[in-house]
């Protein structure tokens, strides 16, 4: 089965190309900018463009032939940065480019995507005192990370819901792994060279993470 994969260069999305590849899919592989050397899989085709356009999206997945999609593609790490400032950037990729992933999607028949939303869609587990959150409990976003994957997910329920569009939603949370641009050089590296690890959250937060 030929599968897009929209953000193939990130950390994440890295990974992704590779498993399908091994199972025997036809990933393509769709980001901005290329992976790093030795991340593509003999025989993946790589195409260069950007979900903030429309016509980049669509052109890829009739080019391709692309039967599925995973939306991969985001400005997370840097948009959690105090000196962060390119807002209009960000909109244009986590808001508008996801959008534009499902509108493609729907003009080409593709009837199946897999979006990965975000734990962070909850906010903080002030929220809900000390118990585990589920699934069934209503999302509550603080920050604008946060918020705009809670936005992602209202516009997949109005796909649904009007043009029959499949969007599975998952919510990991925080994937943390060499090669990722979250936190590894505060987290991983400085306690590997027997020194103390910084995040860049009050120590008092709950934070979930995925050590890779």
């Amino acid at each position: 089965m030929r599968v897009l994969i929209a953000g193939s260069s990130g950390f994440v999305g890295r990974y992704t190309v590779q498993a399908l590849s091994q199972m025997g899919e036809e990933p393509v592989a769709f980001d901005v900018q290329r992976p790093p050397e030795g991340w593509l899989p003999d025989g993946v085709p790589f195409v260069q463009g950007s979900m903030a356009y429309l016509e980049d999206v669509v052109s890829v997945m009739v080019d391709q032939k692309v039967e599925r999609v995973v939306v991969l593609g985001y400005i997370m790490a840097a948009l959690t940065a105090p000196q962060y400032r390119d807002y209009v950037g960000a909109v244009k990729t986590n808001v508008l480019g996801v959008t534009n992933v499902f509108e493609a999607a729907r003009l080409t028949g593709v009837d199946r995507v897999v979006f990965a939303s975000s734990a962070g869609v909850y906010g903080p587990q002030s929220n809900y005192g000390e118990r585990p959150v589920t699934e069934d409990d209503p999302v509550a976003p603080a920050g604008l990370y946060g918020t705009m994957k809670y936005a992602n997910e209202a516009l997949a329920q109005q796909y649904s819901r009007v043009y029959d569009l499949q969007v599975v939603r998952v919510r990991p949370p925080g994937i943390l792994g060499a090669g990722n641009t979250m936190w590894p050089s505060r987290v991983i590296t400085p306690p590997a060279l027997g020194r103390a690890a910084m995040v860049n959250f009050p120590s008092q937060r709950h934070q979930n993470a995925i050590p890779v």
